[in-house]
């Protein structure tokens, strides 16, 4: 004979919950919060402008001349002048002369009195600089650039050389010249 299995306790039945049924969400009741107060506004000290400022341009400009024979042959010496003058009545301060002479012009000297000069080479061309401290309102400073024509420089080329001046409290200012070579196909004369 077996033994009987001893009853069992039955649970006793769920306690009911807050579950919500599927389909509905609980919204939690909102909590009051604190409305903030508008601050005052400083309105600016000068009303905007349409136009943006101008970039303030020098006091006065330099001027430049530059002179040289209008004709040369291959191989002869020419003498390039340039005048640097301050028309205003303000002294400019760091003067600089700069000058890209044609590769057929090939650089023999420069007389740059109270000037610094220097040079650089510049894809075959010679770029050269004169540095002046100063330049007086009313005063010019000049400058002596000799030059020699390339020998294989062509019949008909016509050299165009342009120079810059400017300075550190003074407007830039331009010139340029034009030397021409013998011509390619000589005229012919009856």
């Amino acid at each position: 004979n077996t033994p009987a299995p001893p009853p069992t306790d039955t649970p006793a039945p769920p306690q009911p919950t807050n579950t919500p049924a599927p389909g509905e969400t609980p919204t939690p009741a909102p909590e009051p919060t604190e409305t903030p107060t508008a601050t005052a506004t400083i309105p600016p000290t000068t009303e905007p402008t349409e136009e943006p400022t101008a970039t303030p341009e020098p006091p006065f400009a330099l001027d430049l001349r530059m002179s040289a024979p209008p004709l040369a042959l291959q191989g002869e010496e020419i003498v390039i002048s340039f005048i640097v003058q301050n028309p205003s009545q303000e002294e400019a301060v760091n003067v600089v002369l700069r000058d890209r002479l044609p590769p057929e012009l090939i650089l023999v000297s420069v007389d740059a009195p109270d000037g610094q000069v220097s040079t650089v080479q510049e894809n075959g061309a010679t770029v050269l600089r004169v540095d002046w401290p100063s330049l007086p309102g009313g005063a010019a400073h000049t400058a002596a650039v000799t030059v020699q024509v390339a020998e294989d420089a062509p019949d008909g080329a016509v050299l165009d050389n342009l120079a810059v001046v400017y300075g550190e409290n003074a407007g830039a200012d331009t010139d340029g010249l034009s030397i021409g070579l013998p011509p390619a196909i000589l005229p012919l004369f009856r």
